[in-house]
């Protein structure tokens, strides 16, 4: 299922309970108040019904952002930029996996 905006612009897709995003940090993740995550309220409760789950991921780093849509929900906080109502997640409370970073492999001490 295609996930959009207001104006028809698609902004993601959800597959299976996931709601998957894709962003640019440079120029979506929130720097104030806090570090944060944000999406149009609007969109958010519309197409609720269908995730449990949201799993972004910063398309200029690779990083990618995973949280239960409950704890985005008791986390979150509404702020408004000129662009509607939004609900926003400080980055604290998602879980980031660095997919590109090299994974190493502990070695045991004999």
């Amino acid at each position: 299922m295609r996930v959009y905006l207001p104006s028809g612009k698609p902004i993601g897709e959800i597959r299976e309970g996931t709601f998957y995003r894709s962003f640019r940090g440079s120029l979506h993740l929130l720097q104030r108040p806090v570090p944060a995550l944000a999406i149009d309220a609007k969109v958010y409760t519309r197409y609720r019904p269908y995730f449990h789950e949201l799993l972004w991921r910063d398309s200029e780093s690779g990083r990618e952002f995973r949280i239960s849509a409950k704890t985005f929900e008791q986390r979150a906080f509404t702020l408004e930029r000129g662009f509607g109502k939004q609900l926003a997640c400080p980055l604290r409370y998602w879980a980031v996996h660095y997919p590109n970073a090299k994974q190493e492999q502990l070695a045991l001490a004999l």
